[in-house]
């Protein structure tokens, strides 16, 4: 069952793109952005991470923000993995693995057609700056 898994979710159309199981070393030259959301439901506030490293292990940089006017958990994972595209943009990264735990948020922003959906422009968001990377 686990080798039907990762069989499943290897293959992503966003290159750099991957959902995990276990942390790898992202190519030489390359930073791994690893990003991660927590939900209250009732507070309706998200608590979005990022921790990159480089090929060595190194912790290039990791930052925490908190996240309002959040209304699902999908949507926290969906901001997560901007938040760490925009600090990989601030920090002059050019090539980058952006990894989440979140199979959902990577079909959504992986798949081919457009999205109408609440967090659709941050989608957009998303896609627009991975244009600005020289790997992704």
């Amino acid at each position: 069952m686990v080798k039907d898994f990762n069989a499943a979710v290897s293959v992503s159309p966003v290159e750099g793109l991957h959902p995990c199981s276990q942390w790898m070393h992202p190519p030489r030259g390359c930073v791994k952005v690893n990003v991660d959301a927590a939900f209250c439901n009732t507070t309706r506030i998200a608590t979005l991470g990022v921790v990159a490293r480089n090929e060595k292990s190194e912790v290039c940089y990791s930052a925490v923000t908190k996240s309002a006017k959040t209304d699902t958990p999908l949507l926290a994972k969906i901001k997560a993995i901007l938040f760490g595209v925009q600090l990989a943009k601030e920090m002059n990264i050019q090539k980058i693995q952006l990894e989440s735990d979140c199979l959902m948020a990577i079909k959504e922003i992986t798949k081919k057609q457009q999205s109408f959906c609440e967090w659709s422009s941050l989608l957009f968001d998303i896609l627009d700056l991975s244009t600005e990377f020289e790997s992704w």
